[in-house]
C-alpha cells in the first residue's frame, strides 16, 4: 500500500473511533478525539510500518479497549 492509501486509511480508522468514543462515553467530537491521541493505540496507528492500518476498525476498538482497562497482554495480541 502506498503511503497515500495508508495516510487515507490511518484518518478512516482515526474518525471511525473517535466517532466511538464519542457515541459510547458520550462526549463531543472534539474531546473523543483528544482521548484517542493520548493512546497508544493512536501512536501505533500512526505509524505507517506497524500496517495497524490494514487491520479492522473491531481490531483497532478492541485495541483501545484493552488499553483502556490495562489489559497489555491482550493489546499487544490484538
Amino acid at each position: 500500500m502506498n503511503l497515500g492509501k495508508a495516510k487515507f486509511a490511518i484518518d478512516s480508522h482515526t474518525q471511525a473511533i473517535v466517532n466511538y468514543i464519542s457515541n459510547n462515553k458520550d462526549v463531543t467530537l472534539d474531546n473523543a478525539l483528544r482521548e484517542f491521541m493520548n493512546t497508544h493505540t493512536y501512536a501505533l496507528l500512526l505509524d505507517p510500518d506497524s500496517r495497524l492500518y490494514s487491520k479492522s476498525r473491531a481490531y483497532l476498538v478492541d485495541m483501545y479497549q484493552s488499553e483502556l482497562i490495562g489489559d497489555w497482554e491482550n493489546w499487544l495480541e490484538v
